[in-house]
């Protein structure tokens, strides 16, 4: 009788652990494999567009955001730094600097490439929480920074969704008129990923078989 009550206990508790949530990774932007056809830099200085605040948008619908990654380029040499965000958006489709969701500092020093090539840079961050809908990778630089955010003239998504819906923003130095725009032509280089829970339908079936174990068990300590 005891050795039996265990193992209906036992079958339970092994439902019930397989039951679990598990995770997937979902792709909320990425263009990262389409053409570098220029850069904002983070220095307000050009020499393709002046921007001292540069961010780009992404759709958002749940989960932790568990990775960012950036085509960037600086001088190694620097010893500048700007600041990664990830915001919220605000009216107009622009970022909402005032709800920083992460906020991290990055040295010049990490960077190579100068004004020549972007390198793809990933960022493992642990975000949630964030505002379904739009929200904002933002880079916000600096006069003494070096590096530069690149960007694609093409509309196409590397995987994920379609990116043309989205924005981009740029705010030069000192300036008050910042560019903002859908992506058309393109887009700031972004990928960003999330891990959403999710319970597959093999695991639901495990999950039934341990609650059936539960009820069992109780039916059994009744009756004893």
């Amino acid at each position: 009788m005891t050795h039996r009550r265990n193992l209906t206990l036992a079958l339970a508790t092994l439902g019930l652990v397989a039951g679990a949530s598990l995770a997937r990774a979902d792709v909320l932007f990425d263009n990262t494999t389409q053409s570098q056809d220029g850069f904002f830099s983070l220095n307000g200085g050009g020499p393709t567009f002046p921007g001292d605040t540069v961010g780009q948008s992404f759709g958002y619908s749940g989960g932790t955001i568990t990775n960012i990654t950036l085509g960037l380029s600086g001088d190694p040499t620097s010893a500048g730094s700007f600041t990664l965000a990830v915001v919220g958006n605000a009216s107009g489709n622009v970022p909402d600097l005032s709800t920083v969701y992460y906020s991290t500092t990055v040295l010049d020093s990490t960077l190579s490439g100068g004004t020549s090539a972007a390198t793809l840079v990933s960022f493992p961050v642990s975000i949630s929480g964030l505002a379904v809908g739009n929200d904002w990778v933002v880079l916000e630089g600096n006069a003494t920074t070096a590096s530069n955010w690149w960007f694609s003239n093409s509309t196409a998504s590397s995987s994920g969704p379609p990116i043309i819906d989205q924005y981009y923003y740029a705010l030069s130095l000192g300036g008050s008129t910042p560019v903002n725009d859908t992506n058309s032509p393109g887009a700031q280089i972004l990928s960003v990923t999330a891990s959403v829970a999710t319970a597959e339908p093999a695991t639901m079936a495990v999950l039934g078989v341990g609650l059936a174990g539960l009820v069992l068990a109780r039916r059994r300590r009744r009756a004893a």
